[in-house]
C-alpha cells in the first residue's frame, strides 16, 4: 500500500494501483502496520482500517498513531482536551485533560481545568485534580509532592494525606525524612 497526492488530495492505493483510500483526505499518515490509516479532512482527524473502511469517525483534533499491538491505544484531543481511545473508536478516557496523557507504572498525572490528579489506565481518579501542582518524588513513585493555596504538602498514590498541606517548601525524599520549611524554619 502507498500513500498517493493527486495534486489536491491524498489516498492509498493497493497493488496494482487499485484505490483502497478514496482521494479525499489533507493529509494521511504512514500507519499501516497498526491496521489502521491515520486521515484528516478539514483540520481533523479519523482513521481507516485496511481496506478503506472507516472505524474511527473523522472530528478528533488529534490522533496519535495506534501500535501494533491489537490492544494498543491511543491518545486524542478533540475541543482542546485530551483523552484515549482503543482501536474501535471507543473512548477509554474521555477528552476532559488539559495536556496530553503519559503513563508511567500504570498511572498518569493528568490536569483538568488547571489543577492536577492522577488516574489510572481505566480513567479512574486515584487522585481527584485538586492540586496546583503535583509530583512524584524522585525516589518513590508512590509519594506525590503537591500545592494548594501557595502550600506543600505530600499524598499518597491513593490521594490520601501524609503531611498536611501547610508548608513554604518541600525537598526531595531521604529514606524516610522529608526536608520542608514552614515560616522561614527548616
Amino acid at each position: 500500500m502507498k500513500i498517493k497526492y493527486d495534486g489536491r488530495y491524498y489516498g492509498v492505493v493497493g497493488k496494482s494501483n487499485a484505490v483502497v483510500v478514496p482521494f479525499i483526505y489533507d493529509e494521511i499518515l504512514r500507519t499501516f502496520s497498526s491496521g489502521l490509516i491515520n486521515v484528516c479532512k478539514n483540520d481533523k482527524w479519523g482513521c481507516l482500517d485496511l481496506e478503506g473502511n472507516v472505524v474511527i469517525p473523522i472530528g478528533y483534533d488529534w490522533i496519535a498513531p495506534f501500535g501494533k499491538d491489537v490492544l494498543s491505544t491511543s491518545n486524542v484531543r478533540k475541543n482542546g482536551k485530551w483523552g484515549i481511545l482503543n482501536r474501535r473508536g471507543e473512548e477509554i478516557i474521555p477528552c476532559i485533560y488539559d495536556e496530553e496523557i503519559v503513563f508511567k507504572d500504570n498511572c498518569a498525572i493528568v490536569s483538568k481545568n488547571g489543577k492536577m490528579g492522577i488516574i489510572n489506565k481505566k480513567g479512574e481518579c486515584l487522585i481527584h485534580c485538586c492540586y496546583s501542582y503535583l509530583k512524584p518524588f524522585v525516589n518513590s513513585s508512590k509519594l506525590f509532592k503537591v500545592t494548594r493555596n501557595n502550600k506543600y504538602g505530600v499524598v499518597d498514590i491513593m490521594g490520601d494525606i501524609i503531611t498536611p498541606l501547610d508548608f513554604d517548601e518541600i525537598g526531595e525524599l531521604y529514606g524516610e525524612a522529608i526536608v520542608v520549611k514552614r515560616d522561614g524554619l527548616y
